[in-house]
């Protein structure tokens, strides 16, 4: 009996396991945003001289090994939140943050800035179509766009 409960059970396990093996990866880029402006010096963050500018790029996960398929000049910053960067669901575009730049009144400072870059993906090579404002330091960013329709319900 016992045995014939054991059997069962791993049966059970086994069927509810199967939907895990059937889940597909979907993202097949990843998009890093590269702060030029920020170096870390013995624990200390410091603007380093003449930094170059921020860029971002856009990475094809779905080749072995990996590789850099394009790169935007766009305002970026490590400061914050690691979500200062969101791709969209169909990966046509991203979104990205840049909640620094150089003062320049002193330019070994960095200060708050209010920049958000709209990335064309799809684009041969990828663009920067808009450069937004958000709220000076804006370091989050999310890919779930949400408006009201006349009805009063949110859709997405």
């Amino acid at each position: 009996m016992k045995r014939q409960i054991w059997c069962l059970a791993r049966l059970a396990f086994a069927v509810s396991a199967l939907p895990l093996l059937t889940i597909d990866a979907t993202a097949q880029i990843a998009v890093s945003a590269n702060d030029n402006k920020a170096v870390l010096v013995n624990g200390a963050n410091v603007v380093p001289d003449n930094p170059a500018a921020d860029t971002v790029s856009i990475i094809d996960l779905g080749s072995a090994p990996p590789k850099v398929i394009g790169e935007v000049k766009a305002p970026a910053s490590v400061v914050g939140p690691p979500q200062s960067v969101a791709v969209s669901r169909d990966e046509s575009y991203a979104l990205v943050t840049g909640a620094f730049k150089v003062d320049p009144a002193d330019p070994k400072k960095a200060v708050p800035d209010n920049k958000l870059s709209v990335i064309d993906l799809k684009a041969k090579p990828p663009t920067v179509v808009a450069t937004l404002e958000a709220g000076l330091g804006a370091a989050g960013v999310s890919n779930q766009l949400r408006w009201h329709t006349g009805s009063g319900r949110q859709s997405q």
